[in-house]
């Protein structure tokens, strides 16, 4: 069906029969939005009577719409709902969606946000939708510009009209009438690549002027400074010859030379010595969208593997283009009023090259997109002299300049702000490519009026490339507007921007204000564009609807600023929702939840955007007041219940404040912005009236949401500092307990250590009857060993000592075996091969139990399998070396069965041994440790919270093990 509006166009013949748009937008209405909208929604509404949409049986069309008209018809069908969304979150490789259910693959987020407000106004989910996301001029298109096309087409329409009169009137087959019609013009013909050089020569007298006096300016200060530092003027002199200097240079630098006779003309018309920018520096773009495409396809072929270096948050085209080049991105939102800095800019360039990154060009957008900030002049210097050192250094590299809002500029005092072209050094100058739009200062954004400008030739040749294999040439007739148009742009018009974008950002401002939806830095000033940011962060935890479930493919709660811009476009109570920017889509963070708000629609839209945030923000608040004030008392009451309070005065002082703030925090306190504004008023009960009137239910809702903000906060810090008193109260009986377990581990520690010791000392006695000389050689290490426990100074930890001995009391067990069976050889060469085949058993014990186990066998096990195979092979050898001394040897190769060990009775023995001392000490040793570690784990699990509330970041809630591997060191 047609709305009202088409059908009354369809009879003025300007909507000759065309159908009614469906549910779902077509290709270039998905790129572009509606035409229709984009005409006649100049205050950034769209109301369900424009929407161009269909109601009653073909609502059901859309395969959203089919969902959510199954929702209200039976809620039973709530799971088939999250099952499908299910699905198609795991099947798609984006979670959004298309109003038609498909997947939105790498469609512009932002435009995907006004297709998805056309679609729901379309369905009558919503009545009314502000939309206040698109970056859309409101002001009156640019008297000239509009003038210039007109005049433009008024000249080709009258040359048409007089060729095809002549053509009508005379013998159409007679050949001088055809020719004299083919020279008559009325055609538009096909134009240079880079644009018609009129037009070109236009727009480069135009940008001369709006760049050149300042680089003029300050190339004569500059000079005149070096002469004066030269020749030493001082005082009133040097001030009378550098003005008389500025005064015959500018008289001589207005002369032009005759290239004849080389003499100065007689009467100049240039009015600047030098002009910046030439005809062949120009090339005019479908838009400034063609000139940032063509340009990254040009860098791409320039420089292969390099990346474009650039604030952020940045204008979403800048990572979203038809090129494979990635981004690097400097974060100045941890800057001073989120702004770029030469240092920012240079610890983005360290870091980037710490990581191996190619930078191909740096990009600058200046009043930046979307934040509306602007980088002053003195900071412009500095970044100037910074580039232009590693411009030196890297002569491949480029300066890309966006200066798509340069005339949107606030506050222009004292040349606050400037262009890098102004004060960039000439070497720069020549590397530079400069974005000019006619988009936002000349409100022309549905004529893709765009410019590159660049001395660098290779630049434009790779530029122009593209361009000419996407668009052929810009449209002439945009060529010839928008080049009038910038070179008859003045002052007053510059003004009239500024007096009509600059009242509605401070309007915004001020709302966002009231309601403390601020950003976090209180230093952040917009001076330019028409834009603002906002903290949404506090919507943070609500739920997420049913229908902006359905859209982004999930469930759950709001975690994103995606999720908090769905949810404001599909609230339906009133029937009223907004749309807004995820700064998300502009390359920040999506869990910091800041939005961008377009404010260019009137103060009235603004007042509706910051209405609906107000709602928001009071019911999201009021839920977060309520938590807070619910966990601050189940915590009190924890502390009174697990402690005795009174003996603490700091404790008792924090429960009672904290009490006391629940108490203040109670709720029917929704009319005291109202208490407070009749406490002010001169007239008492009186003025009350007459600031209801003047305040609207909206403006109470901002002074409650900021009401409910300073109490959020109240309660906030009460909790914060019950749970520091808490952790403060937990850590100190840790600390207590954590001091008895390590004395008893002490303890158990010098036990062992006496145990190892004894043993050695037992070892190294039998050691010396075997072989003297080694078992001098293994003393002398053992005294190295107990020298280092007290070399640095401080006597060696207990821990330590024990792992010392175990690894020595290992080695030297080993050392004594391989002793006793060098000297078995001797003795009884048989038994002497039967023990080293035992041990080399042992061995490989060990090696196929670390395989198995995949970690090293602990030393306490070696020791006491060591221990067992010393007391047999010692018995062993104590026997042969008596019957050698009492000659009743037996014959060679009779040996007794009684003194063949087998290797399963080696480890099953030895009741007197090491081993059931040790393990009974190894079970108290683990059981110490593991409650030590256990109890030093929770105490550093509470450092870390606190250091984590004091720094503001989140951390792992599980700390490392604070204990060491007894037996990990091998000896």
């Amino acid at each position: 069906m047609l709305s009202h509006r088409q059908k009354q166009k369809d009879k003025e013949g300007n909507n000759l029969g065309s159908p009614s748009y469906p549910t779902s937008f077509t290709s270039k209405e998905k790129e572009y939005g509606n035409g229709k909208q984009r005409a006649n929604g100049h205050n950034g509404i769209i109301h369900k009577h424009e929407s161009n949409g269909v109601k009653g049986k073909n609502k059901s069309k859309t395969p959203f719409l089919a969902i959510e008209s199954t929702i209200e018809s039976d809620s039973s069908e709530r799971s088939k709902l999250d099952h499908t969304m299910q699905q198609r979150a795991q099947s798609a490789s984006s979670s959004i969606f298309l109003p038609d259910g498909t997947p939105a693959g790498k469609i512009d987020r932002v435009m995907l946000l006004s297709l998805w407000a056309k679609t729901l106004v379309q369905s009558g989910m919503v009545e009314e939708i502000i939309c206040a996301g698109m970056g859309k001029p409101t002001l009156a298109t640019n008297e000239i510009a509009a003038k210039a096309m007109v005049q433009y087409w008024q000249d080709i329409a009258e040359k048409s009209h007089d060729a095809h009169l002549f053509f009508k009137e005379n013998d159409r087959r007679l050949e001088k009438n055809r020719s004299k019609v083919a020279t008559m013009g009325g055609v538009i013909d096909y134009g240079h690549p880079q644009g018609v050089l009129e037009h070109r020569a236009r727009m480069a007298r135009a940008l001369n002027k709006w760049y050149c006096n300042n680089v003029i300016a300050r190339e004569e200060l500059e000079e005149n400074e070096k002469e004066e530092q030269k020749n030493g003027f001082k005082g009133i002199a040097a001030q009378f010859f550098k003005k008389l200097g500025k005064k015959l240079k500018r008289n001589l630098a207005n002369v032009e030379l005759d290239e004849s006779t080389n003499q100065p003309k007689t009467n100049p018309s240039n009015e600047i010595h030098k002009p910046l920018f030439s005809p062949d520096d120009i090339l005019f773009t479908v838009g400034g969208a063609a000139a940032i495409n063509a340009t990254f396809q040009a860098l791409e072929k320039l420089s292969p593997g390099g990346k474009v270096i650039t604030p952020s948050p940045h204008y979403s085209l800048y990572a979203h283009n038809d090129s494979n080049v990635e981004l690097i991105t400097i974060d100045v939102m941890e800057e001073p009023g989120y702004r770029l800095t030469k240092h920012a800019l240079k610890r983005g360039v360290e870091a980037a090259k710490q990581k191996g990154e190619k930078i191909s060009a740096f990009l600058f957008c200046d009043p930046n997109n979307p934040l509306g900030t602007i980088i002053g002049k003195v900071e412009w210097e500095k970044i100037a002299r910074y580039l232009e050192k590693y411009i030196e250094e890297n002569p491949d590299t480029y300066i890309i300049l966006d200066e798509a809002y340069a005339a949107m500029v606030f506050d222009f005092v004292d040349h606050d702000h400037v262009s890098l072209i102004e004060v960039a050094p000439k070497k720069l100058l020549s590397k530079c490519a400069l974005f000019r739009s006619g988009t936002k200062d000349k409100s022309a954004a549905g004529e893709r009026w765009g410019v590159m400008v660049t001395k660098d030739k290779r630049l434009m040749a790779a530029v122009l490339e593209q361009t000419v294999e996407a668009y052929g040439h810009a449209p002439i007739s945009a060529q010839h507007g928008f080049s009038i148009a910038t070179e008859k742009f003045s002052n007053d018009d510059k003004h009239e921007l500024e007096d009509y974008y600059k009242h509605q950002v401070r309007t915004a401002t001020r709302r966002l204000a009231e309601m403390k939806a601020s950003m976090p830095k209180a230093d952040y000033v917009v001076r330019g564009a028409f834009y603002i940011l906002a903290d949404l962060s506090d919507l943070k935890g609500l739920p997420l609807s049913k229908e902006a479930s359905a859209i982004l493919g999930k469930t759950g709660d709001i975690t994103t600023d995606e999720d908090i811009v769905y949810s404001l476009m599909t609230r339906r109570k009133p029937k009223k929702a907004l749309m807004i920017a995820p700064l998300s889509y502009y390359g920040t963070d999506p869990k910091r939840c800041y939005v961008r708000i377009t404010c260019s629609g009137g103060d009235e839209e603004i007042h509706k955007i910051c209405d609906i945030l107000a709602r928001e923000l009071v019911e999201a608040r009021q839920e977060k007041k309520n938590e807070l004030k619910r966990k601050l008392i189940l915590l009190s009451n924890k502390i009174r219940e697990e402690n005795d309070v009174s003996a603490d005065a700091e404790l008792v002082r924090v429960l009672e404040q904290a009490d006391l703030q629940c108490l203040l925090s109670q709720p029917g306190e929704q009319d005291k912005s109202v208490k407070q504004h009749r406490s002010h008023s001169p007239n008492g009960r009186s003025s009350v009236k007459g600031i209801k009137k003047k305040l609207s239910d909206e403006n109470l809702h901002s002074l409650r949401a900021a009401q409910l903000k300073d109490e959020m906060n109240l309660l906030a810090g009460h909790l914060k500092n019950l749970e520091e008193a808490h952790a403060r109260i937990q850590q100190n009986k840790f600390d207590l307990k954590l001091n008895g377990l390590n004395s008893e581990l002490t303890a158990i520690y010098e036990e062992k250590c006496k145990i190892y010791e004894g043993n050695i000392s037992h070892i190294m006695q039998e050691f010396k009857e075997i072989n003297n000389d080694k078992a001098e050689e293994w003393q002398e290490y053992l005294d190295k060993i107990q020298e280092k426990w007290f070399k640095s100074g401080k006597e060696e930890p207990l821990k330590n000592r024990v792992i010392d001995l175990e690894c020595y009391l290992k080695n030297l067990m080993y050392e004594l075996v391989k002793e006793i069976i060098e000297k078995l050889k001797e003795l009884r060469p048989t038994k002497a091969e039967h023990w080293q085949v035992m041990l080399n058993d042992l061995n490989e014990m060990w090696i196929q139990k670390e395989k198995d186990q995949e970690k090293l066998i602990p030393m306490q096990e070696r020791v006491a399998n060591l221990e067992l195979f010393l007391k047999h092979q010692l018995n062993s050898y104590k026997k042969y070396k008596e019957e050698l001394e009492n000659d009743t040897e037996k014959e060679e190769g009779k040996e007794n069965e009684d003194d063949l060990i087998k290797d399963e009775d080696l480890y099953k023995d030895g009741p007197e041994s090491i081993q059931e001392e040790v393990q009974k000490i190894q079970i108290k040793v683990t059981q110490a440790e593991m409650t030590v570690n256990a109890v030093s784990r929770l105490q550093a699990r509470f450092r870390a919270r606190k250091e984590r509330e004091k720094l503001e970041k989140k951390y792992d809630k599980d700390c490392n093990d604070l204990g060491r591997d007894d037996y990990g060191r091998d000896g």
